[in-house]
């Protein structure tokens, strides 16, 4: 199938190489050379071809690129080798019956393949579902279904596949009713092999996704699913029960009430922890479908019977107030309950606050000093010694907020101890986990509880965190000060706070920018930190409108411009020039904007590093798309003479500098038009191929041009051009309005400081002239 020209490709010292692989797998060369084809054979025939001659490996290569196949073919087109891969499965399941050992590698990568082919944008169409795939789902769990499924990979993978597939909800009810319910039913009689029942409960919890019709499940399943609640094999009660939440959630509250509820309490007083745990799972999930009634009375205290015992296990004194038919004397839950109700917090309290318990005063005689046993619970496992507990506490914190925002009073106060406890762990994937949640956090309890609760921390962090910590913070600084200090419609910060406690936006500006500049050392120094710095860099950015533009020009600029000269990797130095760019437009003083011009000029546009002068192409680039946040007029483009530094850079030695020039759409005036031709016109006999496809295009452009009186650059037939060409000019007029506005302003600011000087020098000589008659009267008077 493939020469030395494509081994050649993995390099002569390769050990892999396709050739090599294929002896070590055949019995002769002769094997081999079966297998050489036309290279201009079509891909699908060589596929398979190659998985009907191939070695194992090879074969398993094709099946790992079913879902590109797919997508580049269509699933009519591919439809053939599929039916060649259930074939071969079918034929590999009847000799598995015999030598177990048989049923291996290529039937995993099958399900593997089938499975990302269902994920895909286009999957395959309803009849394919019906007729190739499901049965060639049922056909490898007939096998694999022979042990319990933790313990075969072969049997997880399939049941994958097939849950999956029922899920996408596209198969038909009638294959539902004739095919798949009827293969569950058989596999989950109590006398069948545990492996059968546990996937009979597996599939009747996605039948119940896949058809979420509850008279359709009342009739078919409902029944048998209860009955396995009591299942004699512990394994299979703990999957029934995490199943029963996927049914319950397509029945009406009364059903699920009178059925599933039953069962589920029942289960939390089993005798295995790990069912009781499950139980408490599926007791929080049903939360939301059962009727108002049964929640108040029978759910809800039922999990509070569960919770309280996991308090008093973690050193929480007042764990029973409010806890009926259960004292202090229940013995301490095992690890495995305590891990599952720690794993089950951030969906008890969404279930909680959408069912309206936290408000409705169900809970009133659980508070403790005005906290419920479910706040009590977050605040123990945060001074939890588990390391995993305090995980799970901060992957509720998101959860907790929002149902708590609305309670008002002490929760920010509540929600600072507690983060504040978590920011002291000792752990530093607990406190990098808590990083990440600063800002979820603060947007689910608002500007003023943000401000409070979240803001003081969030700058502790930034001011005394390792760096790898508080990299997920930083990341997602900006949605913070989008939520604390929101900008204006001209994109401005406000001196004006959004919310009561929140700071403005000049002062939140001003309070981050120092922190953000003394990371810049910890951040650099760290091994292979071109990421955390390009995430710093991006906070400048995000930062530029919170600044003042004259602390923009002093700290910040200097800062930028010197990563573009040292940072080695070129993502860096891009960041560092879209900030950069960004930032110009701020500055409001014309010297300020043509230093930074002119620096741009001459540290990447004049550069001797190839690189340098490639990025001064790409901000070239940036600047002259005026719709671009960091764009601008050409007038200013010529103004500043980048125009010039970027047509010299026409004859750069290396091609890659070239083809940018080339793709440049360049400003012309009657003075840089004939340039701007004589360089285009030496780039179209350039050696490199793209810089003269390049040239081609620019030139092109320029035939549509002509000169105005004013040299001005003018279309010559307006009807023709584009609604692109129309917005772009619409836009650059945009920005030269605003340029022209800056110089105003400027210089209305220039001419009142200096009549203001003029004043004061006017009333400094009237004061001194005063001040001399009334010596010279004293005098005469003496």
């Amino acid at each position: 199938m493939f020469g030395d020209d494509d081994d050649a490709e993995f390099g002569g010292s390769a050990t892999l190489r396709e050739a090599e692989l294929l002896k070590q797998h055949s019995t002769s060369f002769g094997d081999v050379e079966e297998l050489a084809v036309d290279e201009d054979m079509p891909e699908l025939e060589r596929m398979e071809l190659l998985f009907e001659r191939g070695r194992i490996v090879q074969r398993i290569a094709v099946i790992n690129s079913l879902p590109g196949l797919f997508a580049d073919h269509g699933s009519r087109a591919c439809t053939p080798l599929l039916e060649k891969a259930s074939r071969e499965l079918s034929a590999m399941v009847s000799a598995a019956a015999v030598d177990d050992e048989a049923f291996g590698e290529l039937p995993v990568a099958l399900a593997k393949a089938l499975t990302a082919l269902l994920e895909a944008a286009e999957p395959p169409p309803v009849p394919m579902l019906e007729r190739v795939l499901l049965p060639m789902a049922l056909t490898a769990l007939e096998k694999a279904e022979l042990t319990p499924l933790e313990e075969s990979s072969v049997g997880a993978e399939w049941l994958h596949m097939l849950l999956h597939l029922l899920r996408t909800r596209r198969l038909p009810i009638a294959c539902l009713n004739s095919t798949v319910l009827p293969f569950a039913l058989r596999r989950g009689d109590v006398s069948a092999p545990v492996g059968h029942r546990l996937l009979c409960t597996h599939v009747m919890g996605a039948l119940a996704t896949a058809h979420p019709d509850a008279v359709w499940i009342q009739q078919r399943f409902l029944s048998h699913a209860l009955s396995m609640c009591q299942d004699t094999e512990l394994r299979v009660r703990c999957s029934m029960c995490e199943q029963l939440q996927c049914i319950a959630a397509a029945l009406p509250p009364e059903v699920v009430s009178s059925g599933p509820l039953a069962e589920a309490l029942e289960l939390t007083m089993d005798e295995h922890p790990g069912v009781r745990a499950a139980a408490f799972e599926c007791g929080t999930a049903l939360l939301g479908s059962c009727d108002a009634s049964a929640r108040a009375t029978v759910l809800e205290p039922a999990l509070r019977r569960v919770v309280a015992p996991c308090l008093l296990a973690l050193d929480a004194p007042d764990a029973f107030v409010g806890v009926t038919g259960v004292g202090p004397s229940v013995g301490t839950p095992p690890e495995e309950v305590l891990q599952r109700v720690a794993a089950s917090l951030p969906k008890l309290f969404e279930r909680l606050h959408a069912c309206g318990a936290l408000a409705d005063g169900s809970l009133d005689e659980t508070r403790v000093e005005g906290v419920t046993i479910y706040e009590r619970l977050v605040e123990a496992f945060a001074r939890s010694v588990v390391t995993e507990h305090r995980l799970a506490c901060v992957d509720a914190l998101v959860a907790y907020a929002s149902a708590m925002a609305e309670d008002g009073g002490g929760v920010p106060r509540r929600f600072s101890a507690i983060m504040r406890l978590l920011h002291q762990d000792a752990e530093l994937c607990v406190r990098r986990a808590l990083s990440a949640s600063h800002v979820p956090v603060a947007v689910s309890l608002g500007p003023s509880g943000a401000a409070e609760a979240v803001l003081p921390l969030a700058l502790s962090v930034l001011e005394r965190e390792d760096p790898e910590v508080l990299l997920p913070l930083l990341g997602a600084l900006p949605d913070l000060l989008a939520l604390l200090a929101p900008l204006d419609a001209a994109g401005a910060a406000s001196n004006v706070p959004a919310a009561p406690g929140c700071p403005s936006g000049y002062a939140l500006g001003s309070q981050l920018l120092p922190l953000l500049l003394n990371l810049e050392m910890p951040i650099t120094a760290r091994p292979a930190s071109w990421r955390g710095s390009l995430t710093l860099l991006e906070q400048f950015g995000a930062l530029t409108a919170y600044l003042e533009p004259g602390t923009l020009y002093s700290l910040v600029l200097p800062v930028l411009f010197g990563r573009l000269t040292t940072e080695a990797a070129a993502p860096v130095r891009l960041q560092a020039a879209r900030v950069i760019c960004l930032q110009l437009r701020r500055l409001r003083t014309a010297s300020q904007r043509s230093e930074v011009c002119s620096r741009l000029v001459s540290q990447l546009g004049c550069a001797e590093a190839f690189s340098l002068r490639l990025l001064f192409t790409s901000v070239c680039g940036m600047l002259l798309v005026p719709r671009c946040p960091y764009g601008c007029s050409r007038a200013f483009f010529k103004a500043h003479h980048l125009h010039t530094a970027l047509l010299n850079l026409a004859s750069d030695p290396v091609p890659n500098v070239r083809l940018r020039v080339a793709r440049c759409a360049l400003p012309a005036d009657a003075d840089a038009l004939q340039r701007l031709h004589h360089a285009v016109i030496e780039l179209q006999s350039d050696s490199a191929r793209d810089v003269r496809l390049g040239a081609s295009k620019v030139t092109g452009l320029l035939r549509e041009l002509d000169m105005s009186s004013d040299g001005s650059p003018l279309r010559r037939d307006s009807l023709t051009s584009t609604p692109t060409d129309r917005q772009w000019e619409a836009d650059d007029a945009a920005r030269l309005g605003e340029e022209e506005a800056l110089a105003r302003s400027e210089h209305e600011a220039l001419a009142e400081s200096r009549r203001r000087a003029a004043d004061e020098l006017s009333e400094r000589a009237r004061a001194a002239y005063a001040r001399k008659v009334a010596a010279v009267d004293t005098g005469a008077l003496g």
